[in-house]
């Protein structure tokens, strides 16, 4: 037998799978870039391989950071993420990681710390839709 507690939460259940199923989430993953290294970037871009859509920074301070969401309502295929930015002394880096599929990233936050010689991506919670 249902009790008026079970319904509330049965409710809640499918309002959620609505709003999912409708679109009203987002394909995309959220950002976080740090700069830790200790000269300043420039010319930021933040991309999938496909190129659809590209976040762009103009310039990072060193130890400064920037948060954001790169939009993928657009892709349609396997891919990874590409962050590609130039150092002060004009050398561009570009470094690759991390995988979505079908279009739709399988992460919901990748931390990109640059470093002054070297670049990580950390991807961290799993979407369940």
């Amino acid at each position: 037998m249902m009790t008026f507690l079970n319904l509330k939460y049965l409710l809640l259940i499918v309002v959620v799978l609505s709003f999912i199923s409708c679109g009203f989430i987002q394909p995309g993953i959220g950002y976080t870039i740090k700069n830790n290294g200790d000269e300043s970037i420039s010319n930021i871009k933040l991309y999938t391989s496909e190129k659809l859509e590209i976040v762009t920074v103009d310039d990072l301070s060193s130890k400064g950071q920037k948060i954001g969401f790169l939009s993928m309502k657009k892709n349609g295929s396997d891919g990874d993420y590409i962050i590609e930015f130039t150092r002060e002394n004009g050398v561009v880096v570009k470094t690759n990681g991390g995988y979505y599929t079908n279009g739709r990233s399988l992460d919901q936050e990748v931390l990109i710390r640059i470093e002054n010689d070297t670049v990580f991506m950390k991807f961290t919670g799993m979407k369940l839709y």
